[in-house]
């Protein structure tokens, strides 16, 4: 059963989510791509590319992943922007 409840999620437009296991870890599936559903097995990548395989019985939930919060500054993802914004935080005050 949670085996068609993940594919429902993969096929309603999907959003990222969280699989919590019943040994308390969390896998994140942050894309289509990371996930593969059998209905004996599960098996999910996470982004250092390593796989984990898992029996469905031991998918406690599915959630949505909590909003990422930014540590104070721009990430540098963002290239022209982080670089535009560090110049600001470290320019002279106006006198």
């Amino acid at each position: 059963m949670i085996v068609d409840q993940i594919r429902e999620r993969l096929s309603n437009g999907f959003h990222p989510f969280v699989l919590r296991l019943t040994d308390g870890r969390e896998l994140r599936v942050p894309q289509r791509d990371f996930i593969a559903l059998h209905p004996r097995v599960v098996v999910v990548i996470d982004q250092a590319g390593a796989s984990h395989t898992i029996n469905p019985l031991h998918i406690v939930s599915i959630n949505d992943p909590a909003p990422i919060a930014w540590p104070g500054r721009w990430p540098a993802t963002l290239g022209a922007y982080s670089a535009m914004w560090a110049s600001v935080e470290t320019a002279e005050p106006l006198r």
